[in-house]
């Protein structure tokens, strides 16, 4: 009986380093991918820091690049959701700025990274710009419809002048007749 629970002592701790790693992800990984991940965590945060600075074309080229090199890492969605995110900043700095732009990396990184942690943000970011199409059809198509209604008038107040014309003329008509 001596000689089982050495065993039995051994095969638990055995099931516990088993069972250890089985839970941890990076302990089953080499060395080089966590370095490499690190890596690539630390250069989205320098683009963070870029974006903060304002300085958007650096910014976009180092984005651009990562997104080159990172196809199947765990980091290509903060990649792409970076370069989406580029065409929504408001600044007069920004020469990526474009809502359209915005749509439709938007829509790529939905189709893309459905799954993504930004899946929630990019479809509040899908929304706000439906909004603001839609709205800026609206205001066309109102624009359209104010123009219209400008000519009528500008017609209308042609006629009204020309009836005034006629009007005085068959005053001065009914007067040489008196």
């Amino acid at each position: 009986m001596k000689n089982v629970f050495p065993f039995r002592a051994i095969l638990f701790i055995v099931s516990g380093i088993v069972f250890i790693a089985a839970c941890n992800p990076s302990l089953g990984k080499n060395e080089p991918e966590n370095s490499s991940l690190d890596r690539q965590e630390h250069l989205l945060r320098s683009i963070d820091r870029l974006l903060e600075q304002r300085q958007y074309q650096q910014a976009r080229r180092y984005l651009n690049l990562l997104q080159e090199k990172m196809t199947r890492s765990p980091l290509a969605d903060d990649v792409a959701y970076r370069l989406a995110y580029l065409h929504v900043i408001d600044d007069s700095l920004n020469p990526y700025f474009d809502y359209e732009a915005a749509l439709a990396a938007f829509q790529r990184f939905s189709k893309k990274f459905p799954q993504s942690r930004y899946s929630s943000a990019c479809n509040n970011w899908l929304k706000i710009l439906y909004l603001v199409f839609d709205y800026k059809r609206r205001c066309k198509a109102s624009s359209l419809k104010v123009e219209r209604q400008h000519r009528k008038i500008l017609e209308l107040e042609n006629k009204n002048k020309e009836l005034k014309r006629t009007l005085k003329d068959l005053e001065k008509v009914i007067k040489r007749n008196d």
